[in-house]
């Protein structure tokens, strides 16, 4: 099942026709031809259904008024868990350290003190682990970075059991900064946006975390919830595969989704819980909608929730599913007492058959002939090679003031990408 994508932001939605495939619907004989194949394209919805800091869609601050989002980024949402690769970080910057400033990091205290690492202490409020001032900042937290990565320390950070972290120092970027990491070292999954080391300092002044950390108390995944960035980036990356005519194979979409460390179905990121499949996200590519409504909870406590909140069809109460006599009726027993037999009153129609009907208008696209020519040198070889759009921008200059409605003048585009068409697999077809 070939995918028709439109890759062109210029070209409006149901502007852009495809008539050379076959069946063609505007002149379609239902009882002997197989479903249409022509088709008005569309690209994805653009709704932003960002996740709160509680697990809960509620949008961005333009889209916060919709009770339904729309589009790939719905889908990826729904279906695919951000920064599931992501271990937490926050950086520590020493400014004048001083003996007795501390650093709390999961209950275990590190003190600065004159002289060498002391690495036998229980790391307790009374007997805390020492770390060396040594002769400036740089050395104090060449020292923290030591003490960090000590296997000792770490025994004594991975309590209580069975614990999910432990802290590891790096020593990056500023000589006197440290990026404390919280490595997991049991195999289990995050739990929701921050870890499980909760990191504080005696003297912010001192010795400083960084913003986002100071702000949670915690260190942080960058990626871990749908924010306005993180989704952006997403999307973008997806819908560049599209735009640019780049395959759209599982190996590439993931590639894509790697710039917020995710997947699409889980079985690239370790731990990731994503449930999405190339299948359907083609078909989100090609128009077809998906919806979450507001308010949907993707955190199922403090852990992304891989339970779907949203569909691609809605549920509808119908009552024409069946037949009985000559007459259209609900093939559930008892819904709707049928004329035959006795007379026709309104109140018998209760119940109905409940059917799922996509949420927006959704063609699939079949092998054939017909798409076999206009891949080859048809349509669809044409719109993919590059088109000229908006030729007529000297005629638009001497119309546009003579209109009632005043239209913006649109600069001719030359060699434009309208349409990419991919296979079952996400390779390009043209």
């Amino acid at each position: 099942m070939p995918f028709i994508c439109l890759a062109n932001a210029n070209v409006p939605d149901g502007v852009l026709q495809i008539t050379d495939l076959w069946p063609n619907v505007s002149q379609d004989n239902n009882p002997t031809n197989p479903p249409g194949q022509t088709r008005y394209l569309r690209r994805p919805g653009t709704d932003v259904p960002t996740v709160n800091a509680s697990g809960v869609v509620v949008g961005s601050a333009a889209h916060s008024n919709k009770m339904v989002f729309e589009g790939l980024g719905a889908y990826l949402v729904d279906k695919v868990e951000p920064g599931a690769g992501e271990e937490a970080a926050a950086t520590v910057t020493l400014t004048g350290a001083l003996a007795g400033d501390q650093i709390l990091l999961k209950g275990v205290y590190f003190e600065f003190a004159a002289g060498a690492n002391d690495l036998i202490h229980a790391g307790t409020v009374g007997d805390p682990i020492l770390v060396g001032l040594g002769a400036d900042d740089d050395a104090a937290a060449a020292n923290l970075t030591l003490a960090l990565n000590d296997a000792g320390v770490q025994v004594i950070t991975d309590v209580p059991a069975p614990a999910t972290i432990h802290p590891v120092g790096v020593n990056v970027g500023a000589p006197s900064s440290v990026v404390l990491i919280t490595a997991e070292s049991f195999a289990i999954a995050w739990a929701g946006p921050t870890s499980e080391l909760t990191i504080t300092t005696s003297n912010q002044t001192r010795v400083a975390l960084d913003a986002a950390a100071l702000a949670a108390s915690s260190t942080v995944r960058t990626h871990a919830l749908w924010d306005v960035t993180t989704l952006g980036l997403a999307t973008a990356a997806i819908q560049n595969l599209v735009d640019s005519g780049l395959a759209a194979t599982l190996v590439a979409v993931d590639v894509a989704l790697a710039v917020v460390e995710a997947d699409l179905t889980g079985a690239t990121v370790s731990l990731s819980q994503s449930v999405g499949t190339l299948a359907e996200l083609l078909s989100v590519l090609a128009g077809r909608t998906y919806a979450v409504p507001v308010g949907s909870v993707k955190f199922a406590g403090t852990t992304w929730s891989p339970t779907l909140r949203g569909s691609f069809t809605e549920a509808n109460t119908v009552f024409d599913t069946g037949m009985l006599a000559g007459e259209w009726g609900a093939t559930t027993a008892g819904t709707k007492a049928l004329k035959t037999g006795g007379a026709y009153s309104k109140s018998t129609f209760i119940g109905g058959d409940t059917v799922n009907n996509e949420i927006g208008a959704a063609r699939a696209t079949f092998h054939s002939t017909a798409f076999a020519a206009s891949v080859l040198n048809g349509q669809l070889a044409n719109l993919a090679a590059g088109i000229t759009l908006f030729p007529d921008a000297d005629v638009q200059a001497h119309l546009a003031p003579t209109m009632v409605s005043k239209q913006t003048r649109q600069a001719t585009l030359l060699n434009q990408r309208a349409v990419t068409v991919y296979d079952d697999d996400g390779t390009l077809l043209v």
